[in-house]
């Protein structure tokens, strides 16, 4: 500050300084403290700056920092003391540990340690990611798990220790793991054994476990032809089984089998090419062809193969056996009252053949009106192939039977003949039958 001095009107100055006084202790303290990793929740530090006569200063400035923790974060570089020679600060964390929270005033400096508390886990979730590989002490199964607090939120950075049971052969690749932002982390476990084993994860004093299943390493596939000769027509099927076994020839269960056959006409029964090993270690196909011939079968599992061989006759078609139940001795007008039935019977029937029926009464020398009735073309369908009677019914309508005898009275002759056509070969094949015909009363 300016000093002046002034006597009868002359005047003098000069400049005096105060210095500031000195901080002498700058102490730190928590005031809140042990508070929730949870990245919200804050410790609060206090310092307390005095000076050599341990007077409170207030005013002084004050630069907060922190070290040990790359996680937490200070809600403030700098503060000023109040008139009680105090200042606070925050500081949130989000990994639980320790924290050196330091304060700097003229130099001098105190540091206290603010504490965090994990935030205690709730539930732990433990899932198979891969799961059913080779027990062949090289493929991983991997086990999975979610950690959770009471919230439901998702916890990053929790310590997770894993363990097995229920083995002797099965190997954890680490014993322990840290979950990621999604709270998760995971594990692989191989065996050199077929079998389970459960895998349990524990953080935070609580736990989770799974079970994972290694599948028995094949060493045999043996494929017999369990029954062949079927007819090439398409329907029925020849049978081929596979046995699977592994190094100490005990069946393996639950084995996907991929069927591969070797022809371009025959077809796997139910179009699935891929089956699955039962408890004795089988599986059994079916193969139907359109052509006689042999087929290879062949069974893969684990990339090990067999194969067999089925055949497949020539079909049987025809002859065509007709009947006409009613003419027994002969049509009457009661029996045509609602039209005839006219029976194809023959050998190979396949869906879509084509048949049609001709009833004909022929001219006499008494009587030259004849009596001729086609009817329309029906075609086969699968269920007519799969009935297995190998027969069609066919109707004569009752407008082509009225009114038929002889011109003497009594019954006259007639043929109901029924042609099959079968349109992949363009194959035909007729059959025919007779009797007598009176619908006049």
């Amino acid at each position: 500050m300016t000093i002046t001095a002034t006597a009868q009107g002359k005047s003098g100055a000069t400049v005096s300084t105060f210095e500031a006084i000195p901080v002498a202790s700058v102490n730190v303290s928590m005031l809140i403290n042990n508070q929730l990793a949870n990245n919200s929740a804050e410790d609060t530090a206090h310092v307390v700056v005095k000076d050599s006569a341990g007077n409170l200063m207030p005013n002084v400035a004050v630069a907060w920092s922190l070290s040990d923790s790359t996680t937490a974060t200070i809600t403030q570089q700098s503060t000023t003391t109040d008139a009680q020679g105090e200042a606070h600060v925050a500081v949130k964390n989000s990994a639980a540990g320790t924290v050196t929270i330091t304060a700097t005033a003229q130099g001098k400096s105190g540091a206290t340690v603010g504490t965090f508390e994990a935030i205690p886990v709730a539930s732990v979730n433990v899932s198979m990611l891969i799961n059913n590989q080779l027990a062949n002490n090289s493929a991983e199964d991997t086990a999975h798990v979610v950690v959770k607090d009471s919230a439901g939120n998702l916890m990053p950075n929790v310590a997770v220790a894993w363990s097995l049971s229920d083995s002797t052969t099965a190997v954890i690749t680490q014993q322990s793991t840290t979950t990621d932002a999604q709270g998760e982390a995971h594990v692989a476990v191989k065996n050199s054994a077929a079998g389970s084993v459960t895998i349990t994860a524990t953080a935070g004093g609580k736990r989770g476990e799974t079970q994972a299943i290694f599948a028995a390493v094949v060493k045999n596939v043996v494929v017999t032809a369990t029954r062949t000769n079927r007819e090439a027509n398409n329907m029925d099927d020849d049978r081929a089984k596979v046995l699977v076994t592994d190094r100490d020839d005990n069946p393996v269960a639950n084995q996907p089998v991929k069927w591969i056959i070797y022809s371009p006409t025959a077809s796997i029964l139910g179009s699935s090419t891929t089956q699955i090993t039962d408890s004795k270690g089988e599986a059994t196909v079916g193969v139907t062809d359109k052509v006689a011939e042999s087929v290879k079968v062949t069974a893969e599992v684990q990339g090990v193969q067999s194969s067999n061989t089925v055949n497949f006759e020539p079909m049987v078609y025809g002859p065509v056996y007709v009947s006409v139940p009613e003419a027994n001795p002969t049509i009457t007008a009661s029996d045509a009252a609602n039209g005839t039935q006219v029976n194809a019977y023959y050998s190979g029937l396949l869906a879509g053949d084509q048949l049609f029926v001709t009833f004909y009464v022929q001219a006499t020398t008494d009587d030259p009106n004849s009596h001729n009735y086609v009817s329309s073309v029906y075609t086969t369908t699968a269920a007519d192939a799969a009935s297995k009677s190998n027969t069609v019914i066919l109707t004569v309508p009752a407008s082509a039977l009225q009114g038929i005898d002889s011109p003497q009275g009594g019954a006259r002759a007639f043929t109901a003949k029924v042609q099959v056509t079968r349109p992949s070969t363009q194959s035909v094949i007729v059959g025919s039958a007779g009797g007598t015909i009176d619908t006049v009363e």
